[in-house]
């Protein structure tokens, strides 16, 4: 009887603790019980289009003296965000200070100060587009996320349970996404008034590893932890979720239930062989790298995901559609700038946004029409 009721014990000891899958490649959602049975549509990746070039070139840009006011400058730009109305907002973590702009770059005002209160900032900032065009700001080293209305008005502020490597994403509902404090999922819904909803994506997403696996456990720990640069989230005009796993380089598209729709991984040839060499050379040095810098979403509702190709010494955007079907590869003409976060941003015109000088200076980019896009080989460099 002892032996029996011990038995049954341990049963459901080991029963309550799950296992993540050892699947290799991405994870198989029938079977993982990290995530909901769901049957996936089955992705045609064509490489045919592997290699071919759109352009961008600078067509303005917003720098210092836009403004009569006291803070007409950039300091330390750390995130841009656009409204459903082509207004661009810049968050300055130096200056603690959100700088509004309208679809012709015009500034419009200016809000936020360095302090604790409500209303201020402390830290890292970074931001998202809500509903009815409130911009949620996440201060990362002050734990909080605020509030605030279009026209720069406070609303309120909601502290986060300790130190959060995160960033606040809304959708027009004003449900707000947050990488999960569970330990289970990867990411947490919660109400305008944060509130938790529902968590779903398990962890075998963000722990399955390509192209290179960890091989020491002080690697394994700077690369299994959550955070916003190693976890991308973006939010469609209709309100889809998509997932970016910089570990795994798998992009997994839901709808406004959380519901899988596709998943697929990044596979671009060109991006995958000079990748796997800057691991090479990082675990040489016992670190850990992010290959996408910044992702978003173009006017075409395109996933847009920005990389620094070590080999040819500039940086690409890979553009696919939300089906995982591979567009092409934008590039800027002459920019050789060694970075994977140059463009952060594009509006319903279809204008790029990106972050330049330092982080002091905002460039505007369209494509170049006039600049056929063409096959990799007829590229001189």
């Amino acid at each position: 009887m002892f032996i029996t009721v011990l038995g049954y014990i341990v049963a459901c000891k080991n029963s309550s603790k799950p296992e993540p899958s050892a699947q290799k490649g991405v994870p198989d959602l029938n079977t993982s019980i990290y995530s909901e049975p769901l049957n996936i549509p089955t992705v045609d990746q064509s490489r045919s289009d592997l290699e071919k070039i759109t352009y961008i070139e600078k067509a303005g840009e917003i720098k210092d003296g836009f403004s009569g006011e006291e803070y007409n400058f950039f300091a330390q730009i750390t995130d841009l965000s656009i409204d459903r109305k082509d207004n661009l907002y810049v968050a300055d973590s130096k200056l603690h200070r959100i700088f509004k702009f309208n679809k012709n770059g015009e500034f419009i005002s200016s809000f936020g100060r360095e302090g604790q209160g409500p209303g201020e900032f402390t830290g890292r900032l970074r931001m998202s587009v809500g509903d009815d065009n409130k911009i949620i700001i996440t201060d990362i080293e002050g734990s909080k996320i605020s509030i605030y209305s279009a026209r720069g008005e406070f609303i309120r502020q909601f502290f986060l349970p300790g130190f959060t490597n995160d960033e606040a994403l809304a959708n027009s509902q004003g449900d707000i996404f947050l990488l999960s404090e569970g330990g289970f999922y990867v990411i947490d819904r919660k109400s305008s008034s944060l509130k938790h909803k529902n968590s779903f994506l398990g962890l075998n997403y963000h722990l399955n590893f390509s192209p290179i696996q960890p091989t020491s456990k002080l690697i394994f720990r700077m690369s299994k932890n959550l955070s916003f640069m190693s976890i991308h989230k973006l939010i469609s005009d209709d309100d889809h979720l998509y997932v970016v796993f910089n570990n795994s380089q798998i992009v997994v598209h839901l709808d406004q239930q959380n519901k899988i729709l596709y998943q697929f991984r990044i596979d671009h040839q060109r991006f995958v062989g000079d990748f796997k060499n800057r691991l090479l050379e990082a675990k040489k040095n016992g670190k850990w790298i992010n290959c996408f810098g910044s992702v978003f979403i173009d006017n075409n509702n395109h996933i847009c995901l920005c990389y620094y190709n070590n080999s040819l010494g500039l940086p690409e955007i890979y553009r696919y559609q939300y089906d995982g079907r591979f567009i092409d590869t934008i590039r800027t003409k002459n920019l050789k700038i060694k970075s994977n976060k140059i463009i952060r941003a594009c509006d319903s015109q279809g204008n790029f946004y990106g972050i330049e000088k330092e982080a002091s200076q905002i460039s505007i980019y369209r494509i170049n029409r006039n600049l056929k896009a063409i096959n990799l080989e007829q590229v001189d460099f």
